[in-house]
């Protein structure tokens, strides 16, 4: 298990769902860990800390650029680990049966 499920695990157990640490983490989390593994380890130790982190593929890049920035302060991150942790969490944009023109 990584740091970062390690790390959401110990969350969820703090506000009750010890539950939800039996399952392993979702694939979209663990691509999302093996892709992005320094913007993991800031999500488990960082977002961990104050509250349940954000699910890596659940939020647009706006709306996390906007909660980000009430936090910033907080986290203490350079902006290049903001720019990775975005990244990370961002989900993909949405696909389309009809190709773009």
């Amino acid at each position: 298990m990584t740091r970062a499920a390690v790390w959401l695990c110990a969350a969820l157990i703090t506000v009750g769902g010890a539950a939800a640490c039996a399952a392993p983490v979702s694939p979209a989390t663990a691509a999302a860990i093996a892709a992005h593994p320094r913007a993991a380890e800031i999500w488990g130790d960082k977002c961990a800390s104050c509250h349940v982190p954000v699910e890596p593929g659940t939020r647009t890049t706006e709306a996390l650029r906007a909660a980000l920035a009430k936090h910033r302060s907080r986290a203490r991150i350079t902006s290049a680990e903001w720019d990775d942790l975005v990244e990370f969490l961002a989900a993909a944009p949405a696909r389309t049966a009809i190709p773009p023109r």
